[in-house]
């Protein structure tokens, strides 16, 4: 019994829940540029593939992503190139993480004109200057892409 409730409790930890924004930050405080910091899908992007990968929020309400690493998969996860594009994006909420007080909201960002799995990113931290966090597949694997503010 002890170890089907150890089970259940680890399958239901995803590593980066601790650090998604559950408070709505305001817009100015996520303008500007966010440049690729890591992804842990394969873990072995070169350098060349990620230098120039950036995605630029504007005040008005348009962004332009440039070179942003593209993966598919649900379970398995293949890169597929880069991508850019332009297009709108606004701040919503996009999930829920558990909380020893409840379920509280994550914030993040809603995208157009990119492929479906870079169309939600969340927001992580407390405060400024926010990371934004794309999660692939279940969030309790752990395989996400993170872009820092500069």
């Amino acid at each position: 019994m002890i170890l089907l409730i150890l089970l259940c409790i680890r399958c239901q930890y995803a590593p980066y829940a601790e650090d998604e924004t559950i408070r709505e930050p305001r817009r100015n405080d996520v303008l500007g540029t966010y440049k690729f910091e890591k992804e842990t899908i394969i873990g072995n992007l070169k350098h060349d593939l990620t230098s120039r990968s950036a995605l630029i929020l504007n005040s008005d309400g348009t962004f332009e992503a440039v070179y942003l690493p593209n993966f598919s998969g649900t379970s398995d996860f293949n890169y597929q190139g880069n991508i850019s594009a332009k297009g709108t994006w606004k701040i919503q909420t996009v999930g829920s993480v558990s909380q020893w007080k409840g379920t509280a909201s994550v914030w993040g960002l809603q995208l157009t004109s990119l492929p479906e799995n870079l169309q939600s990113m969340s927001f992580m931290g407390d405060k400024p200057p926010y990371k934004l966090l794309v999660i692939y597949g279940d969030p309790d694997g752990g395989a996400v892409m993170i872009l820092e503010k500069k």
